[in-house]
């Protein structure tokens, strides 16, 4: 099903990535209708479930927290309702290097 009153949109930074340096994916989250959007913000780790797989489909060792957050073992400690006015966007960052232990050079 495709949402007619929000839009993600996701980027990764930087593009191609060194050993031990963050990999930031940003999140942009926008209201593409003409009536407030009323979103639940916790965390951007939590908010979204992804997935990082290099190109031949595997996927590399979790950390400690990404084994916890993909067995469901993790407290929230903040929860925040948003509204978004038509058009406005909400912008989140991940960085991917803390829920997967990035150790190889390649195209993930």
């Amino acid at each position: 099903m495709v949402s007619t009153r929000l839009r993600l949109t996701a980027a990764i930074d930087p593009a191609s990535a060194k050993l031990h340096v963050p990999i930031t994916v940003k999140l942009t989250l926008k209201n593409t209708s003409s009536k407030i959007a009323s979103v639940v913000d916790t965390s951007p780790e939590y908010d979204f479930e992804f997935v990082v797989a290099d190109s031949s489909g595997k996927e590399p060792p979790r950390t400690a927290l990404g084994d916890r957050m993909s067995q469901g073992k993790f407290v929230l400690l903040r929860s925040n309702r948003q509204d978004l006015e038509p058009g406005q966007e909400i912008v989140s960052e991940i960085d991917v290097t803390k829920i997967y232990q990035i150790t190889q050079p390649g195209t993930y």
